[in-house]
């Protein structure tokens, strides 16, 4: 596997990167951090479920629980936010002060004035994104670690899932047009080292020995727009694990030709978690051995959508994972530890 390379920093909050690495035959391992004394629980207190009804985002009836739970691992968990957007996202601690999520999750500003040709940054002194560590709307303190503010990301594509996907990738094998939610991705590098206080979570590659095991958790905070009173909105996370029997179900790998001509590889994981809205961003994790802290293997980028006419419902959501995700973690916490 050779390095990462930077390919372009746009003023001082965006840097564009791109993965150049062999596939990775085993997994990754990248341990998590517990700070010293810090209670830990591989078992979360949950509360009851929020039994939401959304036919795009349910694989099955809802078997997500509301986490209720600030003890390690899951205040490592956190709601991101747009000052003045009514959108949110879902992000975790991989780092003293980084933070994996989507790159949708970002507050990307157009400076293009070419509508055709976007030129998308992140402006983290007018536009920030804020992240809140074990953020819960309804229990006190809402905050116990502050919101903290996102001074630099990390990605390979700014990435917005509407009006417009990233201009002039394409499908490295044949030239034509391809779907982009694999590169979904971002590592987002916040103010304050937080990370020393609350833990991170580690990381891992892929392997294709857990195709289909039901050895997965996910924690996302959901949007429950059509039960929630406004200030609970995006703020209760929830939480669904193994019991429930979601998987990774299938891996679309591809190659993107990028517009200077690199080649990224990533992956597309379709799984069979319990999503809507506000779940971006959130970790797919496990536990490996007797280790203390879970390793996330990837992070939620999106929920199947309403077929075409005449064509069949997806069999699951959409997360972006594998040795892309490993190699730009790595990145991030080697360049801005």
């Amino acid at each position: 596997m050779t390095d990462s390379i930077e390919l372009q920093s746009r003023d001082d909050d965006t840097v564009i990167w791109a993965p150049e690495f062999e596939t990775l035959a085993e997994p990754v391992l990248r341990p998590g951090y517990v700070p010293p004394n810090a209670p830990v629980s591989k078992t979360p207190t949950l509360g009851g479920s929020p039994k939401h009804v959304n036919w795009e985002g349910n694989v099955g009836p809802d078997n997500r629980r509301f986490l209720l739970d600030r003890r390690f691992p899951w205040a490592a968990v956190g709601r991101l936010r747009r000052p003045g957007d009514p959108d949110f996202a879902t992000g975790v601690l991989v780092g003293p002060r980084h933070v994996l999520t989507v790159s949708h999750a970002v507050n990307w500003v157009n400076v293009s004035s070419d509508p055709n040709k976007p030129d998308l940054r992140y402006d983290a002194h007018n536009h920030p994104v804020l992240f809140a560590a074990g953020y819960r709307a309804d229990q006190g303190p809402v905050t116990p670690f502050g919101d903290v503010p996102v001074v630099k990301v990390v990605t390979a594509v700014p990435y917005l899932p509407s009006p417009f996907v990233p201009p002039g990738i394409v499908d490295a094998a044949t030239g034509g047009s391809i779907s982009t939610r694999a590169l979904d991705l971002a590592v987002l590098i916040l103010a304050e080292p937080i990370g020393n206080a609350v833990g991170w979570f580690g990381f891992t590659g892929w392997n294709k020995d857990w195709n289909g095991k039901a050895m997965w958790s996910h924690i996302g905070y959901p949007q429950l727009s059509d039960q929630a009173p406004p200030e609970l909105l995006y703020g209760r996370p929830t939480y669904q694990g193994p019991d429930s029997l979601p998987a990774i179900v299938e891996l679309r790998t591809k190659d993107f030709r990028m517009p200077n001509g690199s080649v990224i590889k990533a992956t597309n994981m379709i799984n069979t978690f319990d999503i809507e809205g506000g779940h971006s961003g959130g970790p797919i994790f496990s536990w490996f051995g007797n280790e203390a802290a879970p390793r996330v293997a990837a992070v939620m980028n999106g929920r199947r959508g309403k077929p075409a006419p005449g064509q069949a419902m997806d069999i699951g959501q959409s997360a972006s994972g594998g040795s892309y995700l490993v190699n730009m973690i790595d990145y991030a916490l080697k360049t801005f530890p």
